[in-house]
């Protein structure tokens, strides 16, 4: 112990090396819609160590994490503070993007606009089953929710490629013998402006980017700022296109805690997963305005153990849960907060 405590792996040394994809920001949530955020999705390592409060009557260090409820008031009791400790115990020091407070909440109102989405992204988003709990969900509101994509059929549309990074929507790739419809072959690159205007649409309200499960997985901490380049590439592409354009990021999901159902490599792809989504959280908040660009909690609100099916994928029951967090950003952005 006084090894460890003194030497290489010194408390502050192993804090540097821990990421938390807890937001510190404002957020508000549509009544109706409680979430729960899951322990082995905020930080890492390890993850048994985090204590989180709501207010000063919430208080909970156990293993699943934080359940919000529908309060209406917008005040510091809605708001939520955490902090963790490395494997000795020790708290990690706040000045190390650590720890620390989000801002109060509020519920709001449903209120759903009829509007337009396109979502863009990796298997996730192929399956269907996310666009398509949106587009049931919207349905059953009474409201039109108008999904756009070269890909799906019967008004469930997007462009989810399986096994794609969001490297390759920079590349003039095929997928199941389409295009790229993002690739412009004259400057060579994502271009938004071209596939809308390939496309004959005239606009989108939303558009919604789930990538990053690729480009991470079986890797290090250094495909970390490649990926959020390219994220961040393609929101610019979007903005030059149409600068009122709202854009929804749903950072990656975390393995399912079963190692029973997938690699041993689990805990590394975690650990990384993790890291990225904290870098992605805070990147997007010092660049774009919370107008403009929004991280959804999709991250955060799956629960490891029965919501995703294997490395990667989540459950039907997972998907649709993604599917009213958007839903969720949806309403609470037409409710202008």
């Amino acid at each position: 112990v006084q090894r460890l405590t003194n030497g290489t792996f010194s408390t502050k040394y192993l804090a540097n090396s821990y990421g938390c994809a807890l937001p510190k920001t404002k957020f508000f949530q549509t009544v109706g819609l409680p979430e729960t955020w899951y322990k082995k999705n905020m930080v890492t390592p390890p993850t048994e160590y985090v204590n989180c409060s709501i207010g000063a009557a919430y208080y909970t260090n156990d293993r699943k994490g934080v359940t919000f409820q529908n309060e209406s008031a917008l005040s510091s009791a809605n708001g939520y503070n955490w902090s963790y400790y490395d494997v000795l115990l020790e708290l990690v020091d706040y000045t190390n993007g650590t720890g620390g407070y989000g801002w109060p909440r509020r519920i709001v109102a449903e209120d759903l606009p009829n509007c337009s989405v396109l979502v863009i992204g990796d298997s996730t988003v192929d399956h269907d089953v996310m666009t398509g709990t949106m587009l049931s969900y919207f349905t059953g509101k009474g409201k039109t929710l108008t999904l756009l994509g070269t890909l799906g059929s019967d008004g469930n549309y997007n462009e989810g490629r399986a096994g794609w990074k969001a490297a390759d929507y920079f590349t003039d790739r095929q997928y199941q013998g389409v295009t790229n419809p993002f690739y412009n072959p004259n400057s060579e690159t994502f271009d938004f402006s071209y596939y809308m205007t390939n496309q004959g649409y005239s606009g989108v309200d939303y558009v919604v980017i789930q990538l990053g499960i690729n480009d991470l997985y079986n890797s290090d901490a250094s495909a970390i700022e490649p990926l959020w380049n390219n994220i961040s590439g393609m929101i610019d592409s979007i903005k030059s296109y149409d600068s009122n354009i709202k854009v929804i990021l749903n950072l990656p999901t975390t393995p399912n805690s079963d190692q029973s159902q997938h690699s041993t490599s689990e805990f590394l792809y975690r650990n990384i997963v993790i890291r990225y989504n904290e870098y992605a959280e805070k990147n997007a908040l010092s660049k774009y305005s919370t107008n403009s660009v929004r991280c959804s909690y999709c991250h955060l609100i799956l629960d490891p153990d029965t919501d995703i099916r294997d490395n990667v994928h989540p459950t039907n029951a997972g998907y649709e849960k993604m599917a009213l967090e958007v839903i969720n950003q949806i309403n609470c952005w037409n409710a202008g907060v």
